[in-house]
């Protein structure tokens, strides 16, 4: 992935993928609680498990929360990797969030319509 000074002597990861892989990844409501942990995290290594649990909240049933874990490591995972946001090593199962600016930014202005 690229990276690139953004004018205030930071960079800033390319956008693979665009606005359009984004808007559709936070499409899923499942994505949005996810995302929004994961920015909380950056550079935080976690579990997918442990991730699951955050995510599903203290509330969160086991079938809940084994589910979440089936679809962050089928489905959401991939798809934030190849987009460059978070490190995931299935073999492992631990996922780093990078950040992405651009995912972050969707995700607020979509709360800000559709909290």
């Amino acid at each position: 992935m690229e990276e690139r000074e953004n004018g205030t002597g930071a960079t800033k990861r390319g956008r693979a993928g665009g606005l359009g892989v984004r808007l559709a990844l936070l499409a899923d409501p499942d994505a949005r609680p996810l995302v929004d942990e994961l920015a909380g995290t950056r550079g935080e290594s976690l579990s997918v498990r442990g991730l699951a649990e955050r995510v599903a909240g203290p509330d969160g049933r086991t079938h809940e929360v084994d589910a979440l874990r089936v679809k962050l490591h089928h489905v959401f995972l991939p798809k934030l990797a190849e987009m460059g946001a978070v490190h995931y090593d299935p073999e492992d199962g631990q996922v780093v969030y990078r950040g992405d600016d651009l995912l972050e930014r969707c995700l607020s202005a979509i709360e800000a319509v559709d909290p």
